[in-house]
Order: C-alpha cells, then sequence, then structure tokens
C-alpha cells in the first residue's frame, strides 16, 4: 500500500517531457527582466503618444464647431450662411485625410514596437 502511494506520488511530481508550451515561451521566463520592461515600454509610450494626438485632435475639432457656430450667429445673409458651411466641410475632409494618416502611422508604429517585443523578448535582446 505505501509503495502505491509514492509510485503515484512520484508520477505526479515529475516533469512532464512533452509540453504543448513552445520551448521559445519556456526560454522567455529566463531572459532579462529589464530588457522586456524596457521594450514595454517602448510600447506603452507608442500608446501615449498616439492618444496626446487624438486628443489634441478633438481638442482642434471643438475649436472649429465654436467658429462656425460663431459664423453663423454672424451671418446675416445665406450666402454667408453657405460660405460658413463651406469652409467647415474644406476643414473637416482636410482634417479626415489627416486623421487617415494619422491612422495608419500609429498602427505602423505599433505593430513595429509589437513586433520588436515579441521578436525581442524571446531572444532577450533590447533595442
Amino acid at each position: 500500500m505505501t509503495q502505491t502511494r509514492h509510485s503515484h506520488y512520484d508520477k505526479a511530481t515529475k516533469p512532464l517531457t512533452r509540453s504543448w508550451i513552445p520551448p521559445e515561451f519556456a526560454e522567455f521566463g529566463g531572459k532579462p527582466v529589464v530588457a522586456l520592461i524596457e521594450m514595454q515600454k517602448q510600447l506603452l509610450d507608442s500608446f501615449d503618444e498616439a492618444n496626446r494626438a487624438w486628443l489634441a485632435r478633438a481638442r482642434l475639432e471643438a475649436v472649429f464647431g465654436i467658429e462656425l457656430v460663431n459664423k453663423l450667429a454672424m451671418a446675416r445673409s445665406v450666402s454667408a450662411v453657405a460660405a460658413a458651411y463651406g469652409e467647415c466641410m474644406n476643414r473637416q475632409l482636410d482634417m479626415l485625410a489627416e486623421d487617415g494618416s494619422r491612422i495608419l502611422d500609429d498602427s505602423r508604429k505599433l505593430i513595429n514596437s509589437s513586433t520588436r517585443l515579441f521578436a525581442d523578448g524571446a531572444t532577450g535582446r533590447a533595442t
């Protein structure tokens, strides 16, 4: 009876030789933590930079909205209202083009940071 308990215990505490976890992930824990923290910081800095740019864009949108309301309040004719709306639409279209470009740039930066994080993290290199 005692032998059965010990042999069962030995089987339970033996490390598995085969694992579904790739060896790269098993080695990842042994890599320098400082390099990983630095790479993670770079990724978070990319998020922070994108966030600040989008907040500035939202503030600019609010300023343009206030300007439009002021122009409409001062308009004395239909042509003045049409000119105010036309100017606003032109700015909106320009801003949409800038937004599209910013989305592509932000996405590229985040993908590059993420790729570096996982590629360098697996090898333990810092960039």
